[in-house]
């Protein structure tokens, strides 16, 4: 498994070896719903991800971010201290989230739905291939940052 070894390495060097204990790793979970076959299903790769944290005592410093919320959720029943960062692509062919509907990879949350309920303290970021967008950028493309930082 390819996450094992990369996490064994961080482990060893970045933390062991240099003595820094305040070294976090920010996870991108690498599943799509659209192609099944590429991957474990997402509750075999969260029992893959947690325990595999847990054997290397990374649990706490940890955070786990995907375009697919399925295995976000399935993270927060499990480790709710472990936070979540749940990714959207709004445009193009590789989209994962209308605005209108739920889709495959939002875990049947539908954005329209819940708009206006959305709790204060979630954090919204625009992020682009060319780095985050400040607050005005974000409201040039069209984003609406009422619950964001």
């Amino acid at each position: 498994m390819e996450l094992q070894v990369a996490l064994a390495k961080v482990s060893k060097y970045a933390v062991r070896k240099s003595g820094d204990t305040h070294v976090r790793l920010n996870i991108e979970t690498k599943i799509d719903p659209n192609h099944p076959d590429e991957s474990p299903d997402p509750q075999r790769f969260v029992e893959l991800l947690l325990a595999l944290l847990d054997a290397e005592k990374f649990s706490d410093r940890v955070m786990v971010q995907s375009f697919d919320w399925r295995t976000l959720q399935l993270v927060q029943q499990r480790v709710p201290a472990i936070p979540s960062v749940y990714l959207t692509q709004q445009a193009g062919s590789g989209a994962t989230i209308a605005l209108a509907k739920a889709s495959p990879w939002t875990a049947g949350f539908n954005p329209g739905e819940h708009r206006k309920s959305l709790p204060r303290t979630i954090r919204a970021e625009a992020w682009t291939g060319g780095g985050c967008l400040d607050r005005e950028q974000s409201r040039r493309h069209g984003a609406d940052d009422r619950h964001g930082h």
